[in-house]
């Protein structure tokens, strides 16, 4: 039998609730199975009937990406919009507490906490989208500077070096530089970009 998860991390909680929840759609919509989850409209306003064997199958595949402990969350769930619908209402949270949670999360994320500088790139990253998805904007120059502030001492003659490059400083922009002089280390401290 073919892997019915293609690569997509089961739902743990929060911590990863956002991009859980863009991989499943995205998946859905490539296997023609979103609307169950967002029905069409008809001319008139009224939304198109669910055809039952598309929501079957998209009930199915959401909570097969579900870690078993979540399973609470959809076990009275008949249909794939309501399957959805509960893990959105559990893990989808916004406001102060939120916004707070992950600003904490991003300011003390540093290289030397995230063992790798890939790990450390994909934590300061992924943090800004969960903020820019409830609605705090972090702009891309910020993610970049986030990226070089937390980098120990010793990669302080890079910084210097990106300062007066005119490089451009955005989170994918640093994030590549960073990732490349992991793999390899530029010698006498000069960066190569």
């Amino acid at each position: 039998m073919a892997n019915s998860n293609p690569g997509i991390e089961r739902l743990v909680g929060r911590e990863n609730w956002s991009t859980w929840k863009s991989a499943v759609q995205t998946y859905l919509e490539v296997e023609d199975l979103w609307e169950a989850i967002e029905p069409k409209k008809n001319e008139d306003g009224s939304l198109e009937a669910v055809n039952p064997i598309k929501d079957k199958k998209a009930r199915g595949k959401i909570i097969l990406f579900l870690e078993p402990a979540n399973f609470y969350h959809v076990r009275d769930a008949k249909t794939a919009r309501e399957a959805s619908t509960k893990p959105n209402n559990a893990f989808e949270e916004g406001g102060l507490t939120r916004e707070v949670g992950l600003l904490y999360k991003l300011i003390r994320t540093d290289l030397e906490s995230c063992g790798t500088m890939e790990a450390y790139a994909n934590r300061i990253i992924s943090t800004c989208h969960q903020l820019n998805e409830i609605g705090f904007t972090i702009p891309e120059r910020f993610v970049g500077v986030l990226l070089l502030a937390g980098l120990p001492e010793r990669y302080q003659p890079m910084v210097m070096v990106l300062k007066n490059s005119g490089t451009a400083i955005t989170g994918g922009s640093i994030k590549t530089i960073l990732l490349q002089e992991e793999l390899f280390p530029s010698e006498k401290n000069s960066i190569r970009y």
